[in-house]
């Protein structure tokens, strides 16, 4: 029932100063344009209050439908029940508000529709009219509706006698948005300039305002500075002076007595500056929750991600709710900002093959390349994996555009054996809430158990020939990248020449990133000297010398090494070590028959549950 937990309405209603465009919530058909009232509500008390104001006159006796809605889908009902509605302290009678076990019952009903209650007009109720509806929580709504913080929805109510897909709304449009609750904990994130970002975060994991705070930040010497927390939602960003640029670790406190250690300066073994992100995740584009600037700018101001995409959902047309891959291309040039923060061009379509991101190097080649997609793919149907893919390849611009396929085990995704491989640079490992490494229930890796077949995990494609980088991705549907649907997820990190699209794209092409379940692990490792994601040259039988190097969030429980599929070498790591340096070398017995595809990756997992897995060396 993890559906649904999903909360849209809950106590404490604040009413925030502001407006927006009433398509940002997508309501329903007859709402009309212009701007809708937004209010805002908290997810950390029991009841709920908030306001329609009637658009319309409503005779009495009319039967009125309360109904809500939302980007990612209509889930509203099923947290809050509506205890009672009045006009000017007059109680209106209800009727078919759901039970807790109506909903579990019936949740596809619920979902599609919904419907909260049924209100009768007791008297004319004149256009202006103001309903106050109280609710409560249900009983059984489990503690993990925290998590769904930051959304939004429509609310509107409408006559009960015209059908739900005809009746037009007889209020104003009402935007409920969820606002977190109180900080919890802190998260400090290094970066490769010398810059600290400091966010604190509610028990959803949602950024939570740090109105008043300050924080101090140690390292292990002794050496601190004391700052203000920037207001509000916002990250706070300080410039470290050069003796905390150099520390190994950094501790970070504030004065509500909330503490963090740092995650490690990113920069790879050869000096690159590594970089996080998440590129797969949704707006109201397509079926997330906001508008997808608001996602975007979020992605760096609030979460501290150094790029993003965002990768929604595209038709067979080249567009999704009224708009196009252009609109979308123009809306993302406008957050390229070199060196601090870029926005990585990618759209997720579907077909046989499963749902695959077709990402590009600059918004010139993926319009390119998405026009030649509407025209040769997507306008044909029906085609069958192998043939999609071959179609799909065909309209890719070497070294401009790649395609990634997108959860594969959650899509019973097929990796049809084409003779041209090239087209596929990455393939998303780890995706929220499980990976796609494999089939085989590995939960302490969080794998398997979770639908689909054995020739859609990833290891099934190596063992094709794909050469595919590791990417990680949340498939947020929420309005802030990087962040948990579930309490692992997944996000990308690159070792770049340079931050801006064309250097997070060309380090995924070259293979030179990895993927974690949302923690900032900062890892690297080579093989024969060679930077992962190589092709190495070497023969079956010669030596093959690893050296990793991890620098964990929390300590270190192993680090494995698989080749072609299994696991070849573990290495268990000493208590409370968030620091770990491997050097060990895998010498083949010479009677060992080379196989045909071979490839080795490493992987790791922290005491935490925090995984990261490294893109592979091909063995040639």
């Amino acid at each position: 029932m993890t559906q649904m937990t999903i909360v849209l309405l809950v106590a404490g209603l604040v009413v925030v100063g502001c407006t927006v465009s009433s398509a940002a919530a997508a309501p329903p058909s007859g709402a009309g344009a212009g701007q809708a009232k937004v209010a805002g509500v908290r997810l950390d008390q029991a009841e709920m209050t908030f306001e329609l104001i009637l658009r319309s006159n409503v005779a009495a006796g009319t039967d009125l439908r309360l109904r809500q809605e939302s980007r990612l889908r209509p889930v509203i009902v099923g947290v809050f029940q509506v205890t009672g509605v009045t006009v000017a302290g007059e109680p209106l009678t209800l009727r078919d508000v759901p039970t807790f076990e109506d909903i579990t019952g019936k949740w596809g009903q619920y979902e599609k529709y919904g419907l909260m209650a049924v209100i009768k007009a007791p008297k004319e109720l004149p256009a202006g009219t103001k309903l106050t509806v109280r609710g409560r929580k249900y009983d059984g709504v489990s503690a993990i509706t925290q998590r769904y913080t930051m959304r939004q929805a429509s609310m509107w109510l409408e006559p009960a006698a015209v059908a739900m897909e005809a009746a037009a709304p007889v209020s104003e449009p009402l935007i409920v948005r969820t606002l977190s609750g109180p900080a919890q904990y802190i998260k400090a994130y290094r970066k490769a300039d010398g810059r600290l970002l400091i966010q604190a975060f509610d028990k959803g994991d949602n950024p939570a305002d740090s109105a008043g705070v300050t924080y101090t930040i140690k390292d292990e010497g002794g050496k601190s500075m004391t700052v203000a927390a920037a207001p509000g939602y916002e990250l706070t960003e300080v410039q470290l002076p050069a003796p905390l640029q150099d520390a190994a670790a950094l501790h970070v406190s504030d004065s509500a007595g909330r503490t963090c250690r740092s995650s490690a300066l990113p920069r790879s073994l050869d000096g690159r500056a590594v970089y996080f992100g998440d590129i797969h995740v949704h707006t109201s584009f397509s079926d997330g929750d906001y508008p997808t600037a608001d996602v975007i700018a979020w992605a760096r101001t609030r979460i501290g991600l150094d790029f993003t995409g965002p990768g929604d959902h595209i038709s067979e047309q080249g567009d999704f709710a009224n708009l196009t891959y252009v609109d979308y291309a123009r809306i993302g040039r406008q957050f390229e900002q070199t060196g601090k923060f870029c926005r990585v061009p990618a759209l997720e379509i579907a077909g046989a093959p499963g749902h695959q991101l077709l990402m590009a190097r600059d918004f010139e080649s993926f319009e390119k390349a998405m026009a030649a997609y509407v025209k040769n793919v997507g306008s044909k149907g029906g085609l069958d994996s192998a043939a999609f893919c071959q179609a799909l390849s065909a309209v890719m611009i070497p070294g401009k555009t790649m395609i990634v396929p997108a959860h594969p085990l959650g899509e019973n995704a097929r990796w049809p054996d084409i003779a041209d491989k090239s087209a596929f640079g990455a393939a998303e490992i780890m995706r929220g809430p499980g990976s796609q490494e494999s089939y085989e229930k590995e939960p302490q890796w969080h794998a398997g158990g979770r639908g689909g077949k054995d020739d859609s995990s990833i290891r099934h494609a190596l063992s094709l020939g794909y050469k595919l980088a590791f990417t990680g991705d949340s498939d947020n549907h929420r309005p802030l990248p990087g962040q948990p649907q579930a309490v692992y997820h997944g996000i990308t990190a690159v070792q770049a020449e340079k931050l801006d699209t064309a250097g997070v794209f060309d380090a995924i092409a070259a293979r030179r990133c990895y993927a974690t379940s949302g923690a900032r692990i900062v890892g690297d490792a080579r093989l024969n000297d060679a930077p992962i994601g190589s092709d190495v040259q070497v023969a079956p039988e010669q030596p093959r010398k690893f050296t990793i190097v991890i620098h964990g969030t929390a300590s270190i429980a192993e680090t494995q090494i698989i080749h072609c599929g299994k696991v070849l070498k573990t290495f268990k790591a000493a208590s409370d070590q968030h620091d770990v340096t491997v050097e060990w070398t895998h010498t083949p017995p010479a009677s060992d028959k080379a196989p045909s595809h071979e490839y080795y990756y490493i992987r790791v997992r922290q005491t935490d549950g925090h995984c990261a897995w490294l893109s592979p060396f091909y063995i040639q």
